[in-house]
């Protein structure tokens, strides 16, 4: 199964990990490969991580990753043949900004 990530989802990542290199050097490039990581980690087996609490009722419903390092959520669906990343969120912001 495919992972499918938006370009405007990779440009709220290519943000963050600019800001993040602005903290400190090579913490951007540390963001990315989380990412990275977790994209794969969704891939492998995408039913393992629960459905969004809060969101509406979509079908297939938006499930939530959360980083374990950096601050960040990952909301995405499962269709038959791919995986759609909808959302890589900050997640200390109003929750569901991004929707």
């Amino acid at each position: 199964m495919t992972i499918r990530v938006d370009d405007e989802v990779w440009a709220e990542v290519f943000a963050a990990a600019s800001r993040y290199e602005r903290e400190r050097v090579s913490l951007g490039e540390e963001f990315v490969a989380a990412v990275d990581a977790a994209l794969e980690a969704i891939e492998g087996n995408p039913a393992a991580w629960a459905v969004w609490p809060g969101i509406r009722k979509d079908d297939p419903p938006i499930r939530r990753f959360v980083m374990p390092r950096f601050p960040y959520l990952i909301g995405y669906q499962v269709f038959d043949d791919h995986i759609l990343v909808i959302v890589i969120a900050y997640g200390a912001r109003r929750p569901g900004y991004w929707r």
